[in-house]
């Protein structure tokens, strides 16, 4: 004999399992060997549990059995009686649940009896029948009799059916649900919603609703867990399944995919009859969904061939140019994807019927805006390809020009659609960055005349104009550019740079009041500017007040740790304004004694923050380029020489300025062994 513990752990074990009937067997033993309430609930629970099983496996006499059973183990709980009534009523045994029902003291709680009688006879057919009180019977008939019709297609008959089914009555819930079925086959969503929105969610036809409600009902959808939702979506797919549902459902996986490709080409090759046969409002959408997935993995080979087959050819694309053209862009296939973009747009105006009026050529500037894009994106990589090491494959056809190039497409596109801004701004980008000044002048001109108040278009047009040597127009341009944008302290000092080229323009002249005048409205917005303050030395040099000219450079002595600066300006100056012979001379033999002295650290940045700032305003002139060489040598050997945090961080920063990498790298080893333990 097994002990009392074992067998109680080997009950529970059974139960958990829902091998109710073992379990039911070893309970009456263990409550055989210690009779107590404990085992008494133990077998009370093996009871229900075996009721419940054989309700569902349909074997409703033994149930019924099994529950009289418990209730003869039950005393007053009300829980229990409650749970037993509940399970009578499930069984579709009215008189029994009835029964149990009154033994709960009051209040009793509503357990919806007769509704679930209704339910359970109703799915026990004909031979729940008997079962029923008679004043029921009549609407159990006729709700049978409207579920028969309504499943013929006699829906006026459904209706006669179900008006004599009172609001009294226990089959009310299934009146409710075949009067939403009615409508959900009618196509009426709405008032089937309103029926099965007033179901009992604990009954059976709220159940049977859920599965055709979830198609329906966003909100009743989204309340649902995701299991709960799988479910019924399985179920409603079960509903409604067909030999086209199945296999787009099928098909539906592998888009989107570029290994399922074979599998929808077979698939579809075998639906498409089907589908214009019978659900011909859906051809479009498939023939949507395949195109987008040839366009995405670039299907060369069967894709355009197939779609025309399947599809025909759409009247917006009757060539399929668009679809090959955007199916090389997919592969990065620019060169290609622009032969086929041109066909297209060349195609357009024999199409236009397709579009609406007057909608051609702004289609076509689209295109030619798109081919552009790919144009500049081809050249881009074939610059990059260009600067590359020899390829040991052979040379891609990114070394090659593209067909048409981006500033061609650009400026066609401008030409087609002329109030449109964004072609603009490309050929402006890109005429740019090719230095095609001119173009890119005439670009922003065109722009500008669009946007008027586009501050980036403004300001770059500025720079351009400084570059050509415009400055009295570059110098209006940056004056609205900072009216623009007052806060914009890069705008300030363009401003500045170009009052002050236009200075010296001026001074060349001549026009010597109006070089000064310049020059100081340009120092109000870049005080203590070295640069200006030397130019206009060299303005009062080229006027004939050398004694004004010679005071102001007398603030700067030999001993002023920025006299190299000074020097290095006034030789580029004297140089550009072209000043008297003995002056060039003078500050050349200063400049080269500068150079041959001792190097130190407060000279070394003086020069480098000098021609820094000669760099970032682009001022040439003869001997430029030699004099920064020097400069640079000379910068280089004050490398060991001991700099301060301020010094490193100026000399720094004009190394980057002038774009002096390797230098700048040498230094920057350099000064981190110095200054270890700086931040």
């Amino acid at each position: 004999m097994q002990r009392p513990n074992t067998l109680r752990s080997r009950v529970e074990q059974a139960i958990a399992e829902n091998r109710f009937q073992t379990g039911l067997d070893l309970a009456r033993q263990l409550l055989k060997q210690e009779p107590s309430d404990a085992h008494r609930e133990i077998v009370l629970k093996a009871v229900l549990g075996r009721a419940r099983q054989l309700r569902e496996q349909g074997a409703t006499n033994d149930s019924i059995a099994m529950l009289d059973r418990a209730c003869e183990l039950t005393g007053a709980n009300c829980g229990q009686l409650a749970y037993i009534a509940e399970e009578f009523a499930n069984a579709g045994d009215y008189s029994r649940a009835a029964a149990v029902y009154n033994q709960i003291p009051e209040p009793r709680p509503d357990l919806k009896l007769a509704e679930r009688v209704a339910d359970a006879l109703i799915w026990q057919g004909t031979k729940g029948r008997p079962l029923l009180p008679e004043a029921w019977r009549s609407d159990y008939d006729r709700i049978r009799s409207a579920l028969t019709k309504l499943a013929s297609g006699h829906d006026e008959e459904v209706r006669i059916e179900l008006q004599s089914v009172s609001l009294q009555s226990a089959f009310l819930q299934w009146k409710l649900l075949i009067r939403g079925l009615l409508a959900f086959y009618q196509q009426d969503d709405p008032r089937a919603l309103e029926n099965w929105q007033r179901l009992d969610v604990k009954l059976l036809p709220a159940r049977i609703a859920a599965m055709f409600r979830i198609s329906i009902d966003t909100e009743f959808r989204t309340a649902q867990s995701p299991d709960t939702q799988r479910v019924l979506l399985e179920q409603a797919d079960r509903l409604h399944r067909d030999t086209i549902s199945d296999g787009l459902r099928r098909i539906r996986q592998f888009f989107g995919s570029q290994d399922g490709s074979g599998r929808i080409f077979s698939d579809l090759q075998q639906l498409i009859p089907n589908i214009r046969k019978d659900w011909p409002e859906l051809l479009p959408k498939v023939a949507n969904c395949y195109y987008w997935h040839v366009v995405r993995y670039g299907e060369f080979e069967t894709g355009p061939n197939s779609y025309r087959k399947w599809f025909g050819s759409p009247a917006e694309d009757p060539e399929l140019h668009r679809m090959q053209a955007l199916m090389h862009e997919s592969m990065k296939h620019y060169q290609r994807a622009n032969h086929f973009w041109k066909l297209y747009a060349d195609s357009l105006p024999r199409i236009a019927v397709s579009f609406a009026p007057h909608t051609v050529e702004k289609v076509q500037a689209l295109i030619w805006h798109r081919m552009g894009c790919n144009a500049r994106r081809f050249e881009e990589v074939g610059s990059a390809m260009s600067q590359a090491p020899f390829l040991p494959f052979g040379f891609s056809e990114s070394r090659q020009k593209p067909a048409i190039s981006a500033t061609d497409c650009f400026r066609r596109s401008a030409e087609l659609a002329p109030n449109w801004p964004a072609p603009l701004r490309e050929l402006l980008d890109v005429c740019r960055r090719a230095k095609k000044s001119d173009e890119a002048i005439a670009a922003a001109r065109k722009l500008l005349s669009q946007t008027p108040n586009d501050v980036v278009v403004v300001r770059e047009l500025a720079e351009m104009l400084m570059v050509a040597g415009e400055y009295a127009e570059a110098m209006a341009l940056a004056q609205r550019a900072l009216s623009l944008n007052p806060l914009q302290k890069d705008i300030e000092r363009l401003l500045a740079g170009a009052r002050h080229f236009q200075a010296m323009h001026l001074a060349s002249k001549r026009d010597f009041e109006g070089a000064e005048r310049l020059l100081q409205a340009a120092s109000q917005l870049i005080p203590n500017s070295l640069f200006l303050l030397t130019t206009l030395i060299a303005v009062r040099f080229l006027a004939g007040n050398d004694e004004h000219a010679e005071s102001m450079l007398a603030d700067y002595g030999e001993t002023n740790p920025i006299r190299p600066a000074v020097a290095v300006f006034m030789l580029s100056l004297a140089t550009k304004l072209k000043l008297k012979k003995a002056l060039k001379s003078r500050f050349e033999a200063e400049f080269k004694a500068v150079l041959a002295s001792e190097p130190s650290v407060q000279t070394a940045k003086a020069l480098a923050l000098a021609f820094a700032d000669l760099d970032s305003t682009q001022m040439t002139y003869f001997g430029a380029q030699a004099q920064c060489k020097k400069v640079l040598t000379y910068v280089q050997k004050t490398v060991r020489l001991p700099y301060s945090i301020e010094d490193l961080r100026f000399t720094g920063t004009a190394l980057l300025d002038m774009k002096e990498y390797s230098a700048l790298k040498r230094f920057a080893l350099a000064w981190k062994r110095q200054h270890r333990n700086a931040p």
